[in-house]
Order: C-alpha cells, then structure tokens, then sequence
C-alpha cells in the first residue's frame, strides 16, 4: 500500500477530529496484549502507588490469598478462583513470579504441571490481605469476620514500632524518604 494512512483511518481516527478515543475502534483481537504491553503505571513517587504497580491488577490480591494456606496447584487456584480465565491466571503467575513473590516448582515433565508457593516476600502480603479482609469485613461483607484461631475473637490490624514497643495510632504514622 502507497499510502499507510489509508488503511488505518478507520481503526485509528484522527484524535483532532473526533472527539471519541481512538482505542475504542481497535478489534478485540489486537487490544488482548495491551496490558501486557502497558503496565499500570501511576507515576508517583509513593509506597502505595508503586505497590499497587506490582499487586493492584484484578486477581493478584486473590492469588496470593489462596497460596497463604500453602502451595497450591494451577488446578486448585483455578478451581478457588471463580471466573478466572486460564490465561489470566498464568499472566498473573508468571508476573508474580518475575517480581519475586511466588516460586514455581515442577511437578510433572510431560505435560509440564506446576505448583505454585509464596516467596518470603509474598508472605509479607499476607498482612495486607487480612487488613483487607478486617476492613472487608466491617463495610462490605458483615457476614464474615477475620478471627483468631486461638480464642475465636476478631483481630485488628494495627501500626507497631519495634524501636519503642508501642501500637501506633494511623494519625502517628506517616511516610518518610529514607
């Protein structure tokens, strides 16, 4: 083709002549990979911002609530997580695991089968799932409660400092460059 623009101008309009985004004439097919080639970015200089870079895309949070009780099988995820495309799920995965939150462990050559099993640095999640799960708790789903084993009693998820052995009010806690 002579001209390149010729064919694109139906899938891709002039953004100064139309005042829809041009994305929403792109066929499905093409759009698939756009996350993949687009991370979420929020381009803040933040712990949440940048956390949420890494853990805030749908179904991640979820994942790593299930590998808290231990490793579990791309079939057992798949199974607990109601709705989850194979693919997503396997993007997900392998994301996780590139950044150093889960481990992969074959189990099977032929066909290949994995096992999946949180690093000591998705562990570290865990304190942020249950601080989901208590505020989930308490203003969208009352029906459940994050409880302690021991006793049966709800838990709180609090701020501590070590250096002074003292709970820590929110209003108290506050971000600082280090």
């Amino acid at each position: 083709m002579a001209d390149g623009a010729t064919w694109t101008t139906g899938l891709f309009p002039d953004p100064r002549r139309s005042r829809q985004p041009a994305l929403d004439k792109v066929p499905d097919w093409l759009m698939k990979d756009v996350p993949k080639l687009m991370p979420k970015r929020y381009g803040q200089a933040c712990p949440v911002a940048k956390s949420l870079e890494l853990v805030g895309d749908r179904w991640t949070l979820l994942i790593v609530r299930d590998l808290l009780r231990g490793t579990c099988r791309f079939q057992d995820l798949q199974r607990s997580l109601k709705g989850i495309a194979p693919n997503i799920l396997s993007d997900r995965l392998k994301l996780m695991e590139e950044h150093g939150l889960v481990s992969r462990h074959f189990y099977s050559d032929h066909p290949p089968r994995a096992e999946y099993a949180l690093t000591d640095k998705g562990q570290e999640l865990g304190i942020v799932v249950g601080a989901l799960a208590v505020w989930g708790s308490h203003h969208v789903h009352h029906q459940t409660a994050l409880i302690h084993e021991d006793c049966g009693h709800p838990v709180q998820v609090a701020y501590y400092c070590s250096h002074c052995d003292v709970r820590v009010h929110g209003a108290a806690a506050k971000p600082q460059h280090t």
